[in-house]
């Protein structure tokens, strides 16, 4: 094992560089790119790092590049308290024969392009996995956001997927690769962006660059994760101009909806509008995690409910009065039951509730015979005249009747 020279454009296997704290051998390159290479080390207490190293390019002016170092010292700050259950874990940022590196975690897995596009059809996503993914994703930018961080440079590989059954969707995602970020409130901005997922404005010149091409990009993932592999621009990709030109326009992406047909409205519109060709009309990540949330919670309401007598039942689907009429045909048992007993609503929303309905006391049968009625209570409380949400397992006593609604029918 030697140092490394400081002069090699690349650093070999079994050559080390040092920080004041520890020292990290080479086991092998990684990557090699136009700003930084990357590789795997191990540093000197054994812990695996993912080390990068910002290489100083020709065309950069001394300052300019100061500058840059300086940034990148700002950005791994507020990804360190922004934590490591959202982003890379940086542990330190650090110079060696005058080349500046970065140390960061390093991850087991793989990124999120080789989940989307897998050949393993036993790894592949399936619907539900899907739209969790793109919940946590919504929430991932969101975080960022709410830091005054702005990636500028998302993409399928720039989020690292490691299995985990402590996250939702049974994977830990991780934001990673920063080193395009923009900082607002800080001055900091040094955007990129990547052919096919770029956004308009990086195009632009008179259109900077900012939290809403996060958006864009994060919808064109949405797009691409919904559908299995295939990106909302793909019939544009021939080339870089073609692409440049077709995400100016509305018409270029045509909506899920209408791409699979029975996909959800609400959710297609929300995916076309984060990639609206104007900034200006695209939701903030906080409107699209909220948007994501209210589906979510769509999906999770009961299409029908089912009202038990023991172990009959009757399935109601839509809004109605439950009647002496129903109560005879359903369950047999009416006689403490008046014509209109209570009433199932089902709003607009897709939420339901119970109404109890006015009852008379007592009622003469045409023989002479008087019939008692009781009002619908719930947990002992008369509900006469209220309105109440209707919950799982919702015990209704109407006189010495007890029944029992069920919402559970996924």
């Amino acid at each position: 094992m030697s140092l490394w020279d400081g002069v090699s454009t690349d650093i070999k296997s079994g050559e080390i560089v040092k920080s004041n704290s520890y020292s990290y051998d080479i086991v092998k390159q990684l990557n090699r790119g136009k700003m930084a290479n990357a590789y795997h080390a191990k540093r000197s207490d054994g812990l695996d790092i993912f080390l990068k190293q910002t290489k100083d390019p020709n065309e950069y002016s001394p300052q300019k590049f100061a500058n840059y170092v300086k940034a990148q010292h700002q950005i791994l700050n507020i990804l360190n308290t922004i934590g490591s259950d959202y982003v890379e874990t940086n542990y330190e940022f650090f110079e060696f024969s005058g080349r500046h590196f970065q140390a960061k975690a390093f991850l087991s897995g793989s990124d999120l392009k080789a989940k989307i596009w897998t050949k393993n059809q036993s790894e592949k996503f399936d619907f539900e996995t899907r739209l969790k993914v793109i919940e946590r994703l919504a929430f991932l930018i969101k975080k960022i956001h709410d830091h005054d961080l702005i990636h500028s440079d998302l993409k399928p590989e720039q989020i690292f997927v490691t299995p985990d059954a402590n996250y939702p969707c049974g994977l830990k995602l991780t934001l990673i690769d920063f080193d395009h970020s923009i900082v607002p409130s800080l001055n900091i901005y040094i955007p990129a962006g990547t052919p096919t997922w770029y956004s308009p404005e990086h195009n632009r010149e008179n259109k900077k660059v900012g939290a809403y091409s996060d958006i864009f990009t994060l919808g064109s993932m949405f797009y691409t994760i919904i559908t299995g592999g295939l990106k909302p621009f793909a019939d544009y990709f021939e080339s870089d101009s073609k692409y440049k030109s077709a995400i100016t326009k509305t018409r270029s992406v045509k909506p899920l909806n209408q791409l699979m047909p029975g996909f959800p409205d609400n959710l297609s519109n929300l995916i076309q509008s984060m990639l609206h060709p104007n900034n200006t009309k695209r939701p903030s990540a906080k409107e699209v995690y909220d948007g994501l949330i209210r589906f979510k919670e769509d999906l999770e309401k009961p299409k029908y409910i089912k009202i038990f007598k023991g172990s009959k039942s009757r399935i109601i689907t839509d809004g109605v009065k439950f009647t002496r009429a129903m109560a005879k045909s359903s369950f047999g048992d009416y006689q403490e039951i008046f014509t209109n007993q209570f009433e199932i609503i089902k709003d607009s929303s897709g939420d339901w509730f119970i109404k109890g309905l006015s009852v008379p006391k007592s009622a003469k049968t045409k023989d002479n015979n008087t019939l008692y009625f009781h009002p619908t209570k719930i947990n002992g409380k008369d509900i006469t005249n209220r309105i109440i949400p209707i919950e799982d397992n919702m015990q209704i006593t109407i006189g010495n009747t007890q029944l029992v609604i069920k919402t559970k029918n996924k």
